[in-house]
């Protein structure tokens, strides 16, 4: 732990004074404060009192707010923690995951969240999901055993696990590689950690400040010339420019603006969302269209089967039992496994088609691999054995010679669609 540190990802958060500061980044501000200042020098004290304390009510409340956030958002990060399975000094120990070095072994298991980089050195049946990664919700299968590509990329390191991956399926054990910012999670993380861009409603706010300080500067002026040139004397006209000047300043607008942005942060918080900065409810209520990540958000995260047609369009009766004959899924009371095995158990179930296979005996299958790329199921019914195949279309359709096409035998070569069964009598 001295060498290496936690096993966490740097957290960004904003200091009190730094949550202090930023109520100040607003030039209207400024112009208040000068106009504070010029009224308190010409014993206007109500005046400057007034504007004092509107700027005080302005600060204290979007403060107040945003500091409520930060500690929300803190006190949520410390209260979630995973324990994770290791193997130090030949005992199994179960230890907080931010207690993970370089060097340790780790037991995974399927529902388990990758708590480091991690080679692996055994794995069985092993699959994960990598969505937090490459935003693709389907299972990687990984292995043990030993790869040579050139400047790999994640996806390349089918013997490696990643942090924030989750295992879907099988299990094994792998050596921690790195932990906390030096894994790929944690370069990500790092690349993201910039200052927040200025926000529509700032950009609006400082244009408007501008316009009104050189508005305020030129009236000023010009008044003060104008009645210099026509006799008034000097003080008299530098006392009524400036009062003009001051009249001028919208005292109540900061604090206007700070309550009706914490009313909407109000308002968010019953809905339970988090507003850390308070200038970002402006921008979120101009949305007419919110983009986010597609995984478990514009979508549920999973595959799911609409429909399915044969090579040539039809809607051949054989796709759906055959696709449910040559099928991994485990079928209780909940569907699982692989998902897109899944996904057509779901559709039959969805649709009252899983007894479409109930006249089919299974005689011997051949499991998916990622080196065969394929999945084999020789079946048998009212006496025909039937082989039905399915994987990636070029694994397959390199075994296959012809197929079927509106009831004629086409060559292969002929067929751009994927083909992903094939039927055969035997006597």
């Amino acid at each position: 732990m001295k060498v290496y540190g936690r096993n966490e990802l740097p957290k960004k958060s904003s200091s009190f004074v730094q949550i202090l500061i930023r109520q100040f980044k607003n030039p209207i501000f400024a112009i208040l404060i000068a106009a504070a200042v010029v009224a308190g020098f010409f014993a206007q004290l109500e005046q400057s009192i007034a504007i004092i304390a509107m700027i005080t009510l302005s600060v204290v409340l979007g403060f107040y707010n945003e500091y409520k956030a930060e500690k929300i958002v803190e006190n949520l990060q410390h209260s979630v923690s995973f324990k994770t399975l290791v193997t130090r000094d030949g005992k199994y120990r179960e230890i907080d995951s931010a207690l993970i070095v370089p060097g340790d072994l780790v037991s995974v298991s399927v529902g388990d969240i990758v708590p480091a980089d991690m080679r692996i050195i055994k794995s069985k049946d092993l699959q994960t999901n990598e969505a937090t990664l490459t935003g693709e919700s389907f299972p990687v299968e990984k292995t043990s055993e030993s790869l040579v590509v050139q400047h790999p990329t994640p996806q390349e390191l089918k013997n490696f696990l990643f942090l924030g991956t989750v295992v879907a399926h099988g299990g094994g054990m792998a050596v921690v590689s790195s932990t906390g910012k030096n894994t790929e999670f944690g370069s990500i993380s790092k690349n993201l950690s910039r200052s927040h861009p200025e926000t529509e409603f700032q950009r609006g706010i400082k244009k408007y400040g501008n316009m009104l300080l050189t508005l305020t500067f030129a009236l000023t002026i010009g008044i003060f010339a104008l009645n210099t040139l026509v006799g008034h004397p000097l003080i008299d006209s530098l006392l009524f420019s400036l009062a003009v000047a001051i009249g001028l300043v919208p005292e109540l607008m900061p604090a206007i603006v700070t309550i009706s942005l914490s009313q909407g942060a109000r308002r968010m918080s019953k809905l339970s969302v988090i507003v850390k900065r308070l200038v970002s409810i402006e921008d979120f209520g101009n949305m007419n269209v919110l983009c986010t990540d597609k995984t478990g958000t514009l979508t549920d995260g999973k595959i799911s089967l609409k429909d399915y047609a044969s090579f040539d369009n039809g809607k051949d009766t054989r796709i759906l039992p055959y696709s449910l004959l040559c099928n991994s899924a485990v079928v209780n009371e909940r569907i699982t496994g692989n998902p897109m095995d899944a996904a057509i158990w779901e559709y039959a179930a969805a649709n009252g088609a899983k007894d479409a296979i109930a006249s089919y005996v299974k005689i011997d299958e051949v499991t998916f691999d990622y080196q065969r790329r394929m999945q084999s199921v020789a079946a048998k019914r009212d006496g025909t054995l039937v082989f039905i195949t399915k994987g990636a279309p070029e694994s397959v359709i390199a075994k296959c010679t012809y197929v079927e096409s509106e009831g004629k035998k086409k060559p292969i070569r002929t067929i751009k669609v994927p083909v992903y069964q094939y039927e055969k009598q035997v006597a």
